[in-house]
């Protein structure tokens, strides 16, 4: 925001808030909702509620819950609103020296009352997340053994051997990789569906909600010197079966340097490879993915996933390529990225469908 215009009032941002459209993209909409909390706390709920009433899809619970699990304080600021509404023609007014003292004053201390609602919203964040392991654990004992006739398993080409089944729903565990206490779960149906109201796409997978999700992973097999960290859990039950070594699920690429960083803490002297999803999506050119010298066990375990699913090509990278920067292949960067920070070996296996 520019020093012209500091510390901005309700009324400045309610002014704002007409040259932003309230039908945004879910995700920018989440950004608003984001951009007001980071400047008036809970304080800015029924501004965002108002706004949000001029959309075609409005919905009061969706507000609701949506100003719930924004968090106040990250990257996002009230800069970012007056950004979009510049971007519609709104234009900042210029004010007196006295007015802008005052505004100053203000903004100092709604800062501090700010920290005091983050502080609790922590805490209230925190012993949620406990409520919900509680409820995952009770959840994973009650659950059956899979059936290996699931439509995910089927489609998949595998037999859920770290899963348990409740319903139609698969369920993954979700471990804190430093003692292994389980603290989600992820369910995965048979069919791609509408999960909840909020969906405007059907999907096959959910996570519990308000539980933690960052920094957790599926184990599959026994250690024993080599984990392969990868993506998600399909793609890790057919590494598994190929290679038998322990296998990391992070369920997204965001999480791969986490689990892989806190595998290395926990197992310091342990290969640790990355497989990363090449979904090829993005159209990364072949080369990109320059052949490199591999040692004995990791050309094994190359070996070892063509022997058992020939269809799949192996990319072994070279982490050093620049051109691999200038790639928009998320999990192509993550997968760089998580190597990098543990000293493992970045790998592609294109498993066709499998995530």
């Amino acid at each position: 925001m520019p020093d012209k215009f500091p510390s901005p009032t309700l009324s400045d941002v309610q002014e704002a808030l007409q040259y932003i459209s309230p039908d945004l993209p879910r995700k920018e909409w989440g950004v608003v909702a984001c951009a007001i909390k980071s400047e008036f706390g809970d304080g800015g709920l029924d501004l965002f509620d108002a706004w949000s009433q001029g959309g075609g899809s409005y919905k009061a619970s969706q507000v609701k819950s949506t100003w719930r699990s924004v968090k106040a304080g990250g990257g996002t600021t009230i800069a970012t609103l007056f950004h979009f509404a510049k971007e519609g023609g709104y234009q900042f007014k210029p004010i007196s020296d006295d007015e802008r003292a005052q505004r100053e004053k203000q903004g100092k201390e709604r800062a501090v009352l700010r920290a005091e609602e983050r502080k609790k919203e922590e805490k209230r964040t925190r012993d949620n997340q406990r409520r919900k392991a509680k409820m995952a654990r009770e959840k994973w004992e009650q659950a059956q053994p899979v059936d290996v006739g699931h439509g995910y398993l089927v489609r998949k080409q595998i037999h859920g051997v770290a899963l348990k089944q409740m319903g139609d729903a698969l369920l993954v565990p979700m471990l804190n990789p430093k003692d292994d206490k389980l603290w989600n779960l992820q369910s995965i149906y048979p069919e791609p569906r509408l999960i909840n109201e909020y969906d405007e796409e059907p999907r096959d997978k959910d996570f519990m909600a308000g539980a933690i999700q960052s920094g957790l992973y599926c184990r599959i097999g026994a250690y024993v010197g080599r984990w392969i960290v990868c993506e998600g859990y399909a793609t890790g039950e057919s590494l598994y079966a190929a290679t038998q070594a322990a296998i990391a699920v992070a369920f997204n690429a965001g999480n791969l340097s986490k689990v892989a960083q806190a595998l290395r803490t926990r197992y310091p002297d342990a290969q640790i490879i990355i497989a990363g999803d090449d979904d090829r999506k993005n159209k990364i050119p072949d080369a990109l993915f320059r052949q490199t010298e591999v040692s004995a066990p990791m050309k094994r375990i190359v070996d070892a996933l063509h022997q058992t699913r020939p269809d799949i090509p192996i990319h072994v990278v070279d982490a050093k390529d620049k051109r691999l920067k200038l790639s928009r292949n998320t999990g192509v960067q993550e997968a760089i990225k998580a190597a990098a920070l543990v000293g493992g070996i970045p790998v592609f296996p294109s498993f066709e469908g499998a995530v």
